[in-house]
């Protein structure tokens, strides 16, 4: 098996900013594996303030163990890999997370199945409801959302109370109500003292709230869960399948935000869900922005074999978002937050192809 990088940046159509970064481009990370005649393509989305990787971090990952990787020859060999080298992953998760969709992608082309049937997994019908992504600066996209038949909305909020104050009663005139509304703070405040401050006259305004302090601070953000009688999104809190077991003892509070990039691939995506659900933990299947429908078809599949639907699910914004999808078909949302399903021949790996 050959592995190589493909170099992507991909445009916005505009700026993406939270309270941690702003950018102009994507920052995806997209590996090839070529085996007979055949080319699997993944993607990851590295980030320095999720799991301390960059784009450079991760070509040198597949610089230093491509060689290592290229003895691999089924989805045993894949799977005992995994295994064997899981501290390695839980400091490279990106970098592994884009060859080891490759790997998939090729395998299941070469067998001529889809990625779903050589992982094992069994795929229902749920239907698939996106949530709407809105940023405090961009409240006329809120508009749009509604416009678009969305009922469920992620705030991305910043320091300003008063500038959450006015996103908030925005999602109060058009009607979308408290229990459709999260909000996303990306470890804005110090302590949970100042995010309580900050957020004590919105409460009972939305059912949840994302990485409100410093990562991994559980006792801290128990604290804001139970004085803004709210739930608690764990992001850059919860990167590997072994937090299970840190959370599960606040379990009535948190709520795991699973993401196939800063988890470390598909095989261990899989794995913390079926952890999870063993624990009775919700969770929720999260994207990082500027993923193109390559990663979210392996989203789909990992929607798609849940026994029970998530309580939500982000993504799917392809070129809405993206000046071009280099991925095709494109899995991208439509009126209501809904991906249509097409009715198409089923697709071999991820179901896409690369359209330089």
């Amino acid at each position: 098996m050959k592995i190589s990088i493909l170099p992507l940046s991909i445009p916005f159509k505009s700026k993406f900013s939270h309270a941690s970064y702003e950018r102009a481009h994507t920052e995806s990370f997209f590996v090839k594996a070529t085996e007979d005649n055949e080319v699997g393509f993944g993607e990851s989305c590295p980030r320095m303030y999720v799991t301390g990787e960059t784009i450079k971090s991760c070509n040198l990952f597949i610089t230093h163990y491509a060689d290592n990787i290229s003895h691999i020859k089924s989805m045993t060999d894949l799977m005992q890999w995994v295994n064997e080298n899981s501290k390695l992953i839980d400091t490279n998760p990106a970098a592994w997370c884009a060859l080891e969709m490759a790997i998939i992608d090729v395998f299941a082309k070469v067998t001529k199945q889809p990625a779903s049937k050589i992982l094992g997994l069994e795929q229902h019908e749920h239907q698939q409801y996106f949530s709407a992504i809105v940023g405090y600066k961009s409240l006329k996209k809120a508009l749009l959302f509604k416009l678009m038949g969305f009922s469920d909305f992620k705030l991305k909020i910043g320091s300003s109370i008063h500038s959450n104050k006015i996103v908030i009663k925005l999602m109060r005139l058009l009607r979308i109500y408290p229990s459709k509304v999260r909000l996303d703070a990306n470890n804005l405040w110090t302590t949970p003292q100042d995010c309580i401050d900050n957020l004590s006259d919105l409460k009972g305004a939305f059912w949840a709230l994302e990485e409100p302090i410093k990562p991994f601070d559980y006792e801290g953000m128990v604290k804001v869960a139970y004085a803004l009688d709210c739930k608690i999104i764990l992001d850059e809190s919860f990167i590997t399948p072994k937090h299970v077991a840190d959370i599960s003892k606040y379990k009535d509070v948190f709520i795991a935000n699973v993401r196939i990039s800063k988890l470390g691939g598909v095989l261990r995506t899989i794995q913390a869900i079926r952890m999870l659900t063993e624990l009775d933990i919700p969770f929720i299947l999260g994207s990082h922005v500027g993923e193109s429908s390559l990663l979210g078809n392996a989203q789909q599949v990992i929607f798609q074999s849940c026994k029970q639907p998530c309580l939500a699910v982000e993504g799917g914004f392809s070129n809405w978002l993206l000046k071009r999808d280099p991925f095709q078909p494109q899995l991208k949302v439509g009126y209501g937050g809904v991906y249509p399903q097409n009715k198409k021949e089923v697709l071999f790996g991820w179901g896409v192809h690369y359209e330089k």
